[in-house]
């Protein structure tokens, strides 16, 4: 509690020095979501973070996830294919992508492609690892290959509680599958099953790839391009203002003209 406070502080007073600063608003909104449990605040703070950075990576992950755990699927996909456009190899952009296409339209084999490329990048990523020995052993039913994931990940960080009690876990659902043999009806209820759940998955594919066409319209491309020019209009008025100070430190005399439009100059720090 008073470390959060003490850093909401922080980010407080760089806002009152650089009102423009916007991984302070990012920082802020990561503390309201996953401190203070305020999903409408947050949301307030990466919307002016995304105002001010539109290509930031870990703000777009960030808001997305925000918006996978509240059932925003399509808004969720928008920002994590924007945090991949800015950085493909952000890691938890590629973790939380993975999360959303496994658990809301049942893809896992996007979400393992995922799983793998975060990996590459950080081959040592707890939620990486954990997520995809999660997929392994819940949905694919591949509990060698998740246990010897976690076992690599274990002798690499021997410390981590949940390494070591997931791993407990796999290897616990290894031995019940290998001590229940499925019956023939059984095998056959589970391949039509499989079968049903590859044409969701191909109709969902299909779905997100016509709405992913949309966004790269033409139209699409010129209102991104005119968020980020805006962005970048309000900070050169902002370096034009410091400047205009400075130029009044050193010749009272001198006559400054100063756009009325422009944001007031930030006071000076404490």
């Amino acid at each position: 509690g008073g470390d959060m406070a003490e850093a909401e502080a922080y980010y407080d007073l760089a806002l009152s020095v650089d009102p423009l600063h916007g991984p302070s608003y990012g920082f802020k909104g990561a503390l309201h979501y996953s401190l203070r449990r305020n999903s409408t605040a947050a949301a307030e703070l990466y919307e002016e973070a995304l105002r001010l950075m539109p290509a930031d990576s870990g703000v777009l992950a960030n808001y997305g996830h925000l918006h996978a755990r509240q059932g925003n699927v399509g808004a969720a996909e928008g920002l994590f294919r924007r945090a991949l456009a800015s950085d493909p190899q952000h890691v938890m952009g590629l973790c939380y992508y993975a999360a959303l296409l496994a658990e809301a339209f049942a893809d896992f084999d996007a979400a393992e492609g995922l799983y793998r490329r975060a990996l590459r990048a950080n081959p040592l990523c707890p939620d990486a690892v954990l997520q995809y020995a999660e997929l392994l052993g819940q949905e694919l039913k591949r509990y060698g290959e998740a246990a010897a994931l976690l076992q690599r990940a274990a002798q690499a960080d021997p410390h981590n509680p949940e390494i070591a009690q997931y791993l407990g876990q796999i290897q616990a659902m290894e031995k019940q599958a290998k001590a229940h043999k499925p019956t023939h009806q059984q095998l056959l209820a589970r391949k039509e099953l499989e079968r049903r759940r590859l044409l969701k998955v191909r109709e969902a594919r299909r779905q997100r790839k016509q709405m992913l066409q949309q966004e790269q319209s033409p139209a699409a491309q010129q209102a991104a391009a005119d968020l980020a020019a805006q962005a970048d209009n309000m900070m050169a008025k902002l370096l034009l203002t410091e400047e205009e100070q400075g130029q009044r430190g050193r010749s009272k005399s001198a006559v400054v003209h100063r756009d009325p439009a422009s944001p007031p100059p930030p006071p000076p720090p404490a």
